[in-house]
């Protein structure tokens, strides 16, 4: 497996290099331990540079310490970036920018605690390998405010809630769709956490990662080939 251009790895190093930036030029209305966190990225990046460099298949990939070193700093950083944003957000009124770059730096945490998990699809070089697909519920549906051709639902599963804002015009309330968490976006004030990547699915589908046979993978695969390429 050529592991210097698999789209997940590709894909998990942006999402790293977006949380160190975010970390170097802080600017959210609570305190973190800058130095720690920036010591703590640091060793993510220097495991995914001999994961990237391994050249092993993705069952021994899986198996490789660096693996289990992610997930643990994942998890640690997540909790030295959050310790103190708790408490804030129910006093702070946070601006557009601000929800912006907490919603890009919860992603980045997902797409480095989840690479294990992505690695379970095998060795082909495919982009929808790179990102996680999962089914939710259509909470609600409403018309973006400054924006007739756009709607912005809330959507979710048990474990997860998702804002999304589409263009598809026949979505309602209760429908289980499959949705592809990418980075963040803002639209016109409404930030987008995910893309609904599939027609209707059946209920059981909820909660569940949905197979790629049963999305629509033309948009995914250019959106995620246009995201690694961006700079």
């Amino acid at each position: 497996m050529d592991t210097r251009s698999d789209y997940r790895i590709l894909l998990l190093e942006k999402a790293i290099d977006e949380l160190a930036t975010r970390i170097k030029n802080w600017s959210l209305p609570f305190p973190i331990n800058k130095g720690k966190l920036e010591e703590l990225v640091k060793r993510a990046k220097n495991a995914v540079y001999r994961i990237k460099y391994s050249f092993l298949p993705a069952k021994n990939l899986m198996e490789l310490p660096e693996i289990s070193e992610l997930e643990k700093l994942g998890k640690h950083i997540r909790e030295e970036l959050f310790k103190n944003y708790t408490a804030m957000r129910t006093r702070v009124r946070f601006t557009t920018k601000q929800r912006l770059i907490i919603a890009e730096i919860k992603y980045c945490l997902w797409m480095i605690m989840g690479f294990r998990r992505r690695l379970r699809y095998g060795d082909e070089k495919l982009p929808e390998y790179a990102v996680d697909v999962i089914g939710v519920e259509v909470l609600s549906v409403q018309k973006h405010p400054f924006a007739n051709n756009l709607k912005v639902l809330k959507a979710g599963t048990e474990k997860f809630g998702f804002i999304i804002v589409t263009n598809i015009k026949n979505i309602k309330v209760g429908e289980v769709r499959a949705v592809a968490i990418l980075p963040p976006r803002e639209f016109m004030g409404i930030i987008s956490e995910a893309m609904i990547v599939s027609d209707v699915l059946d209920n059981d589908m909820k909660g569940k990662f949905v197979p790629h046979s049963i999305i629509n993978l033309n948009e995914l695969r250019s959106k995620i080939i246009e995201i690694i390429e961006s700079h």
